[in-house]
């Protein structure tokens, strides 16, 4: 076994699970954090707030008297009130039964209903508020497309593209663009390949212009461990031709790939004005078709998008806000 060629996949292995502890560690705090702010402030004692489970490796009491403590599993957490048996809040009998009439107000079991409503509702509802947060942030750091279809940031490709950052597009194919919307609609309805008239407005002038088909072979990721992933194709590549047979469409790619079934596939990449060749098996995997039942796919691991993106500005926050909160709903809601 070539065991340095496993390096990689294990220093990947390591990352993702470095990467999903500290995710799953935000959420969680945030999520009790939810539980003790609101049972604090409707008269709750908090008795433990702990990061993980198990041996602790750090504590403190605040003058509340609450113990911050960060413990060796990092795979949960937990707030245990006043009154608690244990982490799951069931309540401790014996311990009540010895409490003064003011710990037992302050207990968790003691509480009116909607007081322990309130801090129970209190977890999600955060993790509702970070999720919202988080796309927020995303949405004010990306930005939104501006309302017209405008070129932004354009992708280097190996064949000549006349289109220039700031082109407002007009026309497609013949056909009017007033949005994103027709831009899309009319891509997926365009057939066969190879270029395309395109009208834009640049600065003062209407210009028509021959452009690449939209949805050429460029590489915008990689699935990890996939084939194309083993073979060293990587983002930003464009994927020029299969076994010698040109390409200019991600649906001549699949084509091409599923015609190689389990055989070996050599792809042209073109990379940073460099052309090489990469050989690879593509993959049978199963998926889900919607009725209960698996459909079998042959895939090699690549995705594809527009070389150009859309031209973005910077939202005010409430707009973001806005965005972000239907963004939380969409997630729900799918």
């Amino acid at each position: 076994m070539d065991i340095l060629g496993l390096i990689p996949q294990f220093g990947g292995l390591i990352y993702t699970l470095v990467a999903f502890v500290v995710a799953l560690s935000v959420i969680v705090a945030i999520h009790e954090y939810g539980h003790y702010i609101v049972g604090r402030w409707t008269g709750i004692h908090s008795e433990v707030f702990s990061l993980g489970f198990g041996p602790v490796l750090w504590s403190r009491v605040d003058k509340r008297g609450t113990r911050w403590q960060i413990a060796a599993i990092p795979l949960g957490g937990y707030v245990k009130f006043l009154g608690d048996r244990d982490a799951a809040s069931s309540a401790d009998s014996e311990a009540m039964a010895e409490m003064s009439d003011y710990d037992r107000s302050r207990s968790f079991p003691a509480a009116s209903v909607w007081r322990r409503a309130l801090t129970v509702l209190a977890g999600p509802v955060a993790n509702f508020i970070l999720s919202m947060v988080v796309f927020t942030g995303l949405i004010m750091w990306q930005g939104i497309a501006v309302d017209q279809p405008t070129i932004g940031e354009i992708t280097p490709l190996p064949v000549n593209n006349p289109m220039k950052t700031g082109d407002v597009i007009i026309g497609l194919d013949g056909q009017p663009v007033a949005d994103y919307g027709d831009l899309v609609t009319i891509v997926q309805g365009i057939e066969g390949t190879g270029n395309v008239e395109m009208r834009v407005r640049r600065g003062e002038d209407e210009l028509s212009i021959s452009v690449p088909y939209f949805y050429i072979p460029l590489v915008s990721g990689v699935e990890p461990v996939s084939a194309a992933d083993k073979a060293g194709v990587k983002e930003g590549d464009v994927i020029m031709a299969a076994d010698g047979v040109p390409l200019s469409s991600f649906d001549e790619l699949k084509a091409a790939v599923e015609a190689a079934e389990d055989s070996v596939v050599t792809l042209t990449i073109w990379r940073n004005g460099e052309t090489l060749d990469l050989p690879l098996t593509p993959e049978r995997r199963d998926f889900p078709d919607g009725e209960g039942g698996f459909t079998e796919r042959v895939l090699i691991g690549v995705y594809g998008r527009f070389y150009f993106d859309p031209a973005a500005e910077t939202p005010s926050i409430f707009t973001a806000a806005k965005f972000g909160a239907y963004r939380v709903y969409d997630v729900m809601a799918s």
